[in-house]
């Protein structure tokens, strides 16, 4: 009987710490949530969509501004409830984060004296917190991730792999991609390893080609509506010309960043991988493969990002393979019983990450107040403090000014008043804020290509840094979208127009825009664009 008691009592402690510390990251969220400029291009198509326009950036033109489409789905449920382009955002980033630190304690089958360590050493993790908020699908990808690896760790334990599972299994590792599709990285081996678990048989790919249907059918979606499989996002970067040699220079920067502001991400990541390889050693080989698989998809991510070239914003790559690995070291300490390594390893990355500057936990209201000091590292730099004074949840009403309310944002406001009752053109880069606060009226050209659909299939002309490929406006363009009349001067260039019109604003099922969807994809007029004369070069 008193073993009964004690033991009711140690469930109701551990019970009353996971709801304390899941409550102690809520404050956290709150005191730290802000809001990028990227993600307000997002919430123009949101604001576009709710009022009616369709999924577009600029209301004349279906072009796909957006890398997240079950992130975008998400803001527009919000944004249809209140209509108002602040507070929203910050709640729709903030209950996602909430129901991640939740489930890490209650459905990844860590014990939960593990979980509440893994929250709180997140929780000193600059990347991990800052993009926790921030507008970007960071939370959500979290949260599938999370909800993957909880359930395969439960087939896993269980030793048995039924259809059922390897459905649920594909399905949420697809919904993973229809956020963001560079995060199948993370899946493709545990995919595989259930496959193996399933006796490489055909039924079970099966299954996990009809827990893809949901991204096959955006994928159809896409093309049809907006003419093209991928985001324009990524037909900017692909198109800028820049040596891919450059793109792994700029990635190398981008881990040298982390490494001096942000040393615990980096450092829970090498150990991730670490303690799989651990794993290998005869005593410690239980759930070796399951291990391994996680530990492959971290790999496999940290090189897409060296491949790619980082961010622009620091930290903003880390946060999925460092919840990952945090994940599979909390598993393995539980695995071997190791609790007292358990708690040093903790207190080790606590004090690794003390010692690095701008601790999430010491964010006051002044934050970011002083830019003078603001400095970009080849290219990188901290968004949040760059944002923070205009956009951070604890500034509302305090400040007393409209939010958000940084320079590109008070450009968007007074956009907004010079377009109630006409159409202009404007020719801007850094357009989020610009854009979702001009409204739909203003029609903004960006020189970075992002939601520009011309300019991000040319190249780029000038100097660059890693997210920003200024591209050159071509003579006649801004006539053009004024006019509606083809006046580019360059004459291929025009002819390339004259195409790509037809697919972004043109009758959506007429046989003449699909047969030019299919000739666009295949690079058919590619020859229209010409190279430019001069190598693009880094800014930094």
């Amino acid at each position: 009987m008193i073993y009964i008691q004690k033991s009711k009592i140690k469930n109701i402690l551990s019970l009353a710490f996971a709801i304390t510390t899941v409550l102690y990251f809520t404050y956290l969220l709150i005191k730290t949530a802000w809001l990028c400029d990227d993600a307000y291009i997002s919430y123009r198509v949101v604001d576009n969509f709710v009022n009616g326009y369709g999924l577009r950036w600029n209301i004349s033109e279906r072009v796909q501004a957006y890398t997240h489409p079950l992130w975008l789905f998400w803001n527009i449920i919000a944004y249809s409830l209140t209509h108002e382009g602040f507070l929203t955002w910050h709640f729709a980033n903030i209950l996602i984060s909430i129901i991640v630190v939740t489930y890490l304690i209650f459905g990844t089958g860590l014990k939960i004296t593990s979980a509440i360590i893994a929250i709180i050493v997140a929780s000193f993790s600059r990347a991990f917190v800052d993009f926790s908020t921030s507008g970007l699908e960071n939370p959500l990808s979290h949260l599938l991730l999370l909800l993957f690896v909880g359930y395969f760790f439960r087939v896993v334990d269980k030793g048995e792999m039924r259809n059922r599972d390897v459905l649920i299994l594909s399905l949420i590792s697809c919904l993973g991609g229809l956020n963001r599709i560079d995060c199948l990285l993370f899946y493709f081996p545990m995919l595989f390893y259930i496959w193996y678990l399933s006796g490489f048989c055909f039924k079970a790919i099966f299954y996990i080609c009809v827990g893809y249907l949901p991204l096959v059918g955006w994928e159809i979606f896409s093309i049809v509506y907006y003419g093209f499989p991928f985001p324009n996002t990524a037909y900017a970067k692909l198109s800028a010309g820049i040596p891919k040699i450059e793109f792994i220079k700029q990635g190398l920067w981008y881990y040298l960043y982390s490494i001096h502001k942000d040393l615990i991400t980096l450092v829970v990541i090498a150990l991730g991988i670490l303690v799989s390889v651990l794993n290998l050693k005869k005593q410690y080989r239980k759930n070796v493969f399951p291990m391994l698989t996680l530990s492959a998809g971290v790999v496999l991510y940290c090189l897409y990002i060296l491949w790619i070239g980082g961010c622009f914003m620091g930290g903003r790559f880390f946060t999925l393979p460092f919840l990952l690995s945090i994940v599979i070291i909390m598993r393995f300490f539980d695995t071997y019983n190791l609790y007292l390594k358990k708690i040093f390893i903790a207190l080790l990355l606590i004090m690794i990450s003390i010692s690095q500057p701008e601790l999430p936990l010491f964010t006051g209201s002044n934050y970011g107040s002083n830019l003078k000091n603001f400095k970009l590292t080849h290219g990188v730099g901290n968004e949040r403090e760059f944002y923070f004074q205009g956009t951070a949840l604890q500034n509302y009403g305090r400040i007393g000014k409209r939010m958000p309310c940084y320079s590109w944002a008070e450009r968007g406001w007074k956009l907004r008043e010079e377009n109630k009752n006409s159409k202009k053109t404007y020719v801007y880069g850094a357009i989020g804020a610009t854009g979702f606060l001009a409204g739909p009226n203003a029609h903004i050209i960006d020189y970075f290509g992002l939601a520009e659909p011309l300019l991000a299939r040319l190249p780029c002309t000038g100097k660059w840094r890693i997210g920003h490929f200024r591209k050159e406006v071509p003579k006649g363009y801004e006539e053009t979208i004024n006019t509606g009349i083809n006046m580019i001067q360059d004459k291929d260039l025009a002819e390339y127009y004259e195409k790509l019109h037809l697919l972004i604003s043109g009758p959506i099922f007429s046989i003449e825009r699909l047969k030019t969807i299919i000739q666009f994809n295949l690079g058919c007029f590619d020859y229209l664009i010409k190279k430019p004369h001069k190598q693009p070069q880094n800014i930094n």
